[in-house]
């Protein structure tokens, strides 16, 4: 959360959006008002936070496939894990070929 940027009382504070926002209305409690001009600034998340393993990926591919095309399940199976479509779209073929098999792999 930047506020005053290039001004004399600029304020850069870090953290994730609740703790700033707990910040902001403690800080309301104490004064009568916060002023300035504000941006926030919101990163992606860390490379290692809510990476789905195989096994969510196949869960979602299946229920995507009940009521989508292979190619509409994919794209929106890739998108809600940010996992490589062409990855997803492997894992969709081999679950339609074998729809009972858990991991995808035949029997």
């Amino acid at each position: 959360m930047c506020r005053e940027l290039t001004k004399l009382h600029e304020e850069i504070r870090r953290g994730d959006l609740a703790t700033l926002a707990q910040a902001y209305d403690e800080n309301a409690k104490h004064a009568a008002e916060i002023r300035g001009e504000f941006c926030i600034v919101v990163a992606p998340p860390s490379a290692d936070v809510g990476v789905p393993d195989a096994d969510a990926v196949d869960a979602l591919l299946r229920r995507a496939l009940q009521h989508a095309s292979v190619k509409d399940a994919v794209s929106d199976v890739a998108a809600a894990t940010g996992r490589p479509r062409r990855e997803i779209y492997q894992r969709a073929l081999s679950l339609s070929e074998n729809p009972e098999s858990k991991d995808g792999a035949a029997e």
